[in-house]
């Protein structure tokens, strides 16, 4: 199941802020989310769409639609 990958712009702003290889880390386990549907997924309970990707020390709150085929990031905390 292959995703189009979008970031929401503060989702992107919390990236920038990091360490470039902590960021390059969770764009790469973001990336191999989208491309293999394989990763430290957890779901947000009463919220269908949203899930949480473990990256390390880090969470990835992203919104997967399956039928539009498209993973958003919300935001992420690291």
């Amino acid at each position: 199941m292959r995703l189009a990958i979008s970031w929401h712009p503060a989702a992107l702003v919390a990236l920038y802020g990091l360490h470039w290889r902590t960021a390059a880390s969770i764009d790469a386990a973001v990336m191999a989310f989208a491309a293999t549907g394989e990763g430290r997924v957890e779901r947000i309970p009463r919220r269908p769409l949203l899930h949480v990707l473990r990256v390390g020390s880090a969470r990835v709150v992203i919104q997967v639609d399956p039928t539009a085929r498209t993973l958003l990031v919300v935001y992420l905390y690291a």
